[in-house]
């Protein structure tokens, strides 16, 4: 069991910042996802860096 000092904190943390919690969880999986199912250099990437050269004129390697 959690000291109630302890649990307290705790769960007034998880009700004030629930949804961001669950987002960034969402976020680091599918992009953790990515990376094993698509590979480093994944087309996608690929992609999005063309667009953004076309867009701005910056060449921009996202490959983390």
């Amino acid at each position: 069991m959690i000291p109630p000092e302890i649990l307290k904190p705790i769960q007034d943390f998880w009700a004030k910042y629930r949804s961001i919690i669950i987002i960034v969880i969402a976020l680091v999986l599918v992009g953790y996802s990515s990376v094993m199912f698509l590979g480093k250099d994944n087309p996608i990437e690929e992609e999005v860096e063309k667009v953004i050269e076309i867009e701005t004129g910056v060449k921009v390697d996202l490959t983390p």
